[in-house]
């Protein structure tokens, strides 16, 4: 065709999208809200972990950023020096591997510069998991929208420092993911979702943890975050627990891993090993 052809024919063109899109946004330029549909603003999210577990949570977490939402910053426990280097945790490896905007280290979650610093982020939602810190009132009322956590044990049951190990060791048939919102009380806030599985009794605590953790973070990019942003599950919505129910998880000791056949019967031993396995391990005392 000749130029002055293809020129107009452009033009034409042009003028026909603009009239389009004039037909669908209107007079304001913004595209039309659909009735009964909630419009999900880009939210700021903070993530808080420290072991190798929790590694997927995060991994998920930036993978799935999508303009729905941003992981600004990571919070995990502070460096060790081991005799002449340093080491971090394996979340803030990965943290940095990533790419993500901030890490932040604290010594403790109580930490005042630190708490001016969240609150210089303005999060929306912040999601701890396996942080290993008490969380202070201060930090708790920083995100918007409150903070979750990711707990692999079917709360009320076996709240605390050691989920996946008291679980095994009592021998249980099942044990799952519980999401829930975060509050003063250790592992005590509404519930926002909880998935369970069976158990064979073969299983070990280290290979549970790795899969309770990964079902959660499935849980949490797919179904959890965005009802929090759009505001469809809150504090007051969600789950209360049935505070009947509760068992507790205390930290384990290494003395616990100590194997006694003339007290414990053989499953009983055979619970210990597999709930101990890793740390603290399990030891058979020879006379």
């Amino acid at each position: 065709w000749p130029p002055r052809v293809q020129v107009a024919q452009v033009l034409c063109l042009l003028g026909a999208i603009q009239a389009w899109s004039r037909a669908f946004t209107g007079t304001s330029g913004q595209w039309p809200r659909r009735h009964g549909v909630t419009q999900m603003a880009g939210g700021r999210v903070v993530f808080l972990g420290s072991p190798s577990c929790v590694e997927v949570v995060l991994q998920r977490l930036w993978e799935s950023q999508n303009g729905d939402f941003e992981v600004c910053a990571v919070v995990s426990r502070p460096p060790k020096r081991v005799k002449k280097a340093v080491s971090k945790t394996a979340v803030h490896e990965l943290a940095e591997k990533l790419g993500v905007p901030q890490v932040l280290t604290p010594p403790s979650a109580k930490d005042k510069e630190f708490l001016e610093q969240l609150e210089a982020l303005k999060p929306d939602v912040c999601v701890t998991a396996a942080y290993g810190e008490y969380l202070p009132k201060r930090f708790l009322q920083t995100p918007r929208l409150g903070t979750v956590n990711l707990h692999p044990s079917l709360l009320p049951r076996w709240r605390g420092a050691s989920p996946v190990q008291r679980c095994l060791q009592a021998g249980d048939k099942e044990t799952g993911i519980t999401i829930l919102y975060t509050v003063a009380k250790m592992d005590a806030g509404p519930i926002i979702v909880q998935e369970k599985i069976s158990l064979d009794g073969s299983e070990t605590s280290p290979q549970l943890l790795d899969q309770l953790f990964e079902w959660g973070a499935d849980l949490l990019v797919d179904q959890v975050i965005p009802k929090l942003l759009r505001e469809e599950v809150t504090m007051d919505t969600a789950q209360v627990q049935d505070e009947s129910l509760v068992e507790k998880a205390p930290m384990i000791t290494k003395e616990e891993g100590k194997l006694w056949p003339h007290n414990e019967t053989a499953l009983q031993m055979r619970d210990k090993v597999r709930g101990f396995t890793g740390w603290p391990g399990t030891t058979l005392p020879v006379a």
